[in-house]
């Protein structure tokens, strides 16, 4: 059970952690729309950390603990939403 809550709580910092720090997106929008970042659009789940976490928790845990996974991955989008405002 522990090792769980770790797990969703890992998940959530790695997706905030990406998106707010590791710019994959921002690499990905200058190569396609050029330098100029007035003309970048959104590119989810690439740019949010609440989307990061649903699609990376999914995976995770749906190969892991199978159908249970949508939950935690669901808990962990969550913790996501309470955290990243406040960094």
């Amino acid at each position: 059970m522990m090792n769980t809550i770790l797990e969703i709580i890992g998940v959530a910092c790695f997706a905030i952690i990406l998106v707010n720090f590791g710019k994959p997106a921002d690499l990905l929008k200058q190569f396609i729309y050029g330098h100029n970042p007035y003309n970048w659009q959104r590119m989810k789940p690439l740019d949010c950390a609440f989307c990061m976490s649903w699609w990376i928790g999914v995976i995770f845990f749906v190969i892991t603990y199978g159908f249970v996974g949508i939950l935690y991955a669901s808990i962990s989008s969550i913790i996501v939403a309470l955290l990243d405002p406040k960094l």
